[in-house]
């Protein structure tokens, strides 16, 4: 995500916290595309924080952090668990994501940046059409 425009939130991912995480995030990320003259695919975004924000919830911890930057009318939305270790087996959460219709996803572990990642990228319409 360096030199590109970004921004990011911290969620609370404690339990009494967590059912309101994907539509808090969901509200900030289509603000954000909004503010930089985008109009996003609101059904998309939403269900794509559906996915990544409960997913990076229960992999445990208190917080997890929304990322997101464009660059050539794509999106990048990246959420970090802040845990180490890979994704539990029988995760299907990429098939689900790539379902949506996004134009790439995947996940990986950085134990030095973050822990896991779970990002996908999105095609977006200028404001400006």
């Amino acid at each position: 995500m360096a030199n590109r425009r970004g921004a990011n939130w911290t969620l609370d991912a404690a339990p009494w916290a967590a059912p309101s995480a994907p539509g808090k995030a969901r509200r900030r990320v289509i603000e954000q595309l909004q503010a930089w003259d985008y109009r996003p695919d609101a059904d998309l975004v939403g269900g794509l924080l559906a996915l990544l924000v409960p997913a990076a919830i229960a992999d445990g911890g208190s917080r997890i952090s929304v990322h997101l930057a464009d660059q050539d009318q794509r999106a990048l939305v990246l959420v970090l668990s802040h845990q180490t270790g890979q994704a539990p087996d029988g995760d299907d959460v990429l098939t689900r994501i790539a379902a949506l219709g996004v134009a790439s996803c995947g996940v990986d572990t950085d134990q030095d940046a973050g822990g896991r990642r779970r990002w996908a990228l999105i095609e977006l319409d200028s404001a400006e059409k």
